[in-house]
């Protein structure tokens, strides 16, 4: 199952999900960040991946 990533509320193309190259069980999961996504100093980040949530926050400028 696809991860799904969203920015301030707003859900962002995953461009990569799964196992890091040359690395020992770590994943990673690249996203593209929109133009329209909200900006601050205390900006969501979720992902949701297989009934698990994780939410962290993150500062956003253009």
């Amino acid at each position: 199952m696809a991860p799904v990533v969203t920015l301030g509320g707003v859900e962002i193309p995953v461009t990569f999900a799964g196992l890091t190259p040359g690395e020992v069980g770590v994943y990673q999961i690249n996203a593209q960040i929109l133009r329209w996504v909200p900006t601050g100093f205390s900006i969501p980040l979720t992902i949701s991946q297989g009934g698990s949530v994780t939410t962290l926050t993150l500062r956003v400028i253009e």
